[in-house]
């Protein structure tokens, strides 16, 4: 895979941009960018890595061309490009070129979405050109083209949904439970605890028990795997999920089925 894909934005402006928008319009498009890596299951880069950079910036109409903090190597998932294909897909979607929306978005991503086409849809005959592109300004991935007409119908698309979004804890039901870390028994620091559900996201997460036994269940030996750490073990669970942006960010374990607690390593 090409490791020199970068993200490029044409603007072509009838009236003169004024620079608090056009820095608006980036630092949206910084912000998706970074939303997008933590939301994903593909890449797992630090604050510091998620941010994208200007290689390049031309005058006349606005040209800039963006880098990703972290270069990929040869053979590896390029983020750009999966970047450039989560912006196809909802620009598209808004737009009306696709039917169905692949990506669920919070508020805050709806304003930064539309935010980013903001300059266009106030200039009238304006047009603005994001791609992805590799060497030689090759065309990897085309993102969006769209005049101030339809940038403007785009930012009224991604209103009235962000309108009717309701963003509230979500309820599971029986699922998998394992152990990334237990040392709150040795340190008594909660913050430590950190469960995976990889049903929900394959990072691991804080937990919190709103039961004390079922607590103990899960942090005591169990006479039933009496070669087997608990630590260890598999557990079927019920569990609430606190969301920030859209992202699990704690997991409030209501429920623990004992009985059904197993050795995963057994066949």
């Amino acid at each position: 895979m090409n490791n020199q894909m970068k993200l490029s934005i044409k603007i072509e402006n009838k009236k003169p941009i004024e620079l608090n928008q056009l820095a608006i319009s980036l630092n949206s498009l910084s912000c998706q960018y970074d939303s997008f890596l933590k939301k994903s299951q593909e890449f797992d880069y630090n604050k510091s890595e998620r941010k994208l950079y200007i290689s390049k910036l031309e005058t006349g109409s606005i040209y800039a061309e963006l880098l990703p903090a972290v270069m990929p190597l040869v053979n590896d998932l390029n983020s750009v490009l999966s970047f450039g294909q989560y912006l196809k897909n909802i620009y598209s979607y808004f737009a009306g070129k696709e039917e169905k929306l692949n990506y669920n978005l919070t508020k805050k991503d709806c304003i930064e979405l539309s935010e980013i086409v903001g300059q266009t849809a106030n200039d009238n005959g304006s047009n603005i050109n994001i791609d992805v592109k590799g060497d030689n300004n090759t065309i990897i991935c085309p993102i969006i083209m769209v005049d101030s007409v339809n940038a403007n119908a785009i930012q009224n698309g991604i209103r009235k949904f962000s309108e009717n979004k309701i963003e509230q804890p979500k309820e599971y039901y029986k699922e998998l439970m394992y152990w990334a870390t237990a040392d709150f028994i040795k340190t008594q620091n909660k913050s430590s605890n950190k469960i995976i559900i990889e049903k929900i996201d394959k990072k691991a997460k804080r937990v919190v028990f709103l039961n004390e036994q079922d607590k103990i269940s899960a942090t005591t030996h169990n006479k039933n795997f009496p070669h087997k750490q608990w630590q260890n073990l598999a557990y079927i669970v019920d569990l609430e999920v606190s969301y920030i942006q859209d992202i699990p960010q704690e997991y409030k374990i209501t429920k623990l089925y004992q009985e059904e607690t197993f050795d995963p390593e057994e066949d």
